[in-house]
């Protein structure tokens, strides 16, 4: 089984349809992450690192959050740590045709197929705390990222994938409240 963080907000739902979730989420092996920002989301990456270190798999989604429009957003450094700290290699992976399938805002998925495709795995040397710059940080995940993004044919974008949904739901608030007027 590959593990995968999911967003916190999967395992704290109310009433029967959250403990669903919450059971469903937790048997195929997501775990939950806190995304809100600032050094919240490292108890997740520490439960990730165990979880490589105990020899199973751990998948992680680089851009961290679904992107807004199909296009690929610039990567976060979580996946370059974890493997910089363990020597785990990283398999790029592309996945092709999941919008389709599943449409931002839907809750059951279309018929339709999904392409995935491995890229050659990226032998990292393990390092310690100590060692890990930002700069190692960084170009390890923009190697990623373009690896990735060459697999999968997508527009690359610099910025963050959350930034530009907070962006747009702020311009659409906007849009609705300059409407209602």
């Amino acid at each position: 089984m590959v593990h995968f963080m999911g967003k916190a907000e999967y395992f704290e739902g109310k009433g029967l349809k959250g403990k669903f979730k919450k059971w469903w989420f937790t048997s195929v092996g997501v775990f939950p992450v806190d995304r809100s920002g600032g050094n919240k989301s490292l108890g997740a990456l520490e439960h990730a690192r165990e979880i490589i270190e105990d020899g199973h798999l751990f998948g992680i989604h680089i851009e961290g959050t679904r992107s807004p429009d199909g296009r690929m957003y610039k990567g976060h450094t979580g996946v370059a740590r974890l493997a910089l700290e363990t020597g785990c290699p990283i398999v790029p992976t592309a996945i092709i045709g999941s919008r389709e399938l599943q449409k931002p805002g839907t809750v059951i998925p279309a018929k339709g197929k999904t392409q995935v495709i491995y890229g050659k795995p990226i032998e990292v040397e393990k390092k310690t705390d100590d060692e890990i710059t930002h700069d190692d940080l960084r170009s390890l995940t923009d190697r990623i990222s373009a690896e990735i993004q060459k697999m999968s044919g997508q527009e690359y974008v610099n910025e963050y994938a959350q930034k530009v949904k907070e962006e747009l739901k702020a311009q659409k608030a906007a849009e609705e409240e300059a409407s209602a007027e």
